[in-house]
């Protein structure tokens, strides 16, 4: 006779297409302009990086190099008014993540511990409660982080690739075509180690 352990061994799982992501959108829908508020801080966010350092090569270039200070407080306010403005996205994009990730949590929870109301005294002489709450708990927050930071996350990194590639080009279009050309060997080496 097989003990509880070799029968959970031999479970098959069901692969999800897409990951299950599509699954996941009924639960995002509620929350749709925390969503958009936190794809935008991300994205507007990653351009205002982009942005830092062409001011600091402006500065050096002008102030340092040409050795003058003029314009230098029309420089200083927009410099100011940039850096402020990549705080206040940062703060409410991170909130925005936050609120999502709880509130995705609370809402799976919620779903999972009805759900568990309905399976049968069977389902529960054969799972451990333990095991279960366990899945219930580690999954849900894991799903949660996955729709909010990894979210954010990804939009700013994506956003930050191209807007860099793009400036790239706009400064010294041949040096940018090096490094283009050395991005899918990085991301090969990459993947493979």
């Amino acid at each position: 006779m097989q003990n509880a352990h070799e029968k959970k061994e031999k479970q098959t799982y069901v692969k999800l297409p897409m990951y299950g992501i599509p699954k996941l959108i009924p639960f995002l829908k509620k929350y749709r302009s925390l969503v958009a508020a936190m794809l935008i801080g991300g994205f507007i966010g990653s351009f205002i990086d982009i942005i830092n350092p062409l001011f600091q090569r402006y500065a050096i270039d002008h102030f340092i190099g040409e050795q003058t200070l003029d314009g230098i407080v029309i420089f200083t306010v927009l410099f100011i008014a940039v850096l402020v403005t990549r705080v206040v996205l940062t703060f409410y994009s991170h909130y925005a993540s936050s609120k999502i990730e709880l509130n995705i949590n609370r809402d799976l929870r919620a779903q999972a511990f009805s759900h568990l109301q309905t399976l049968s005294f069977s389902y529960f002489n054969q799972n451990s409660v333990g095991y279960v709450h366990a899945r219930v708990m580690s999954d849900t927050g894991r799903i949660g982080e996955l729709v909010s930071w990894s979210m954010m996350d990804g939009t700013w990194n994506i956003t930050y690739m191209i807007g860099s590639i793009v400036v790239m080009f706009m400064m010294r279009w041949k040096l940018a075509l090096l490094v283009v050309v050395v991005i899918p060997l990085a991301a090969m080496l990459i993947v493979t180690f």
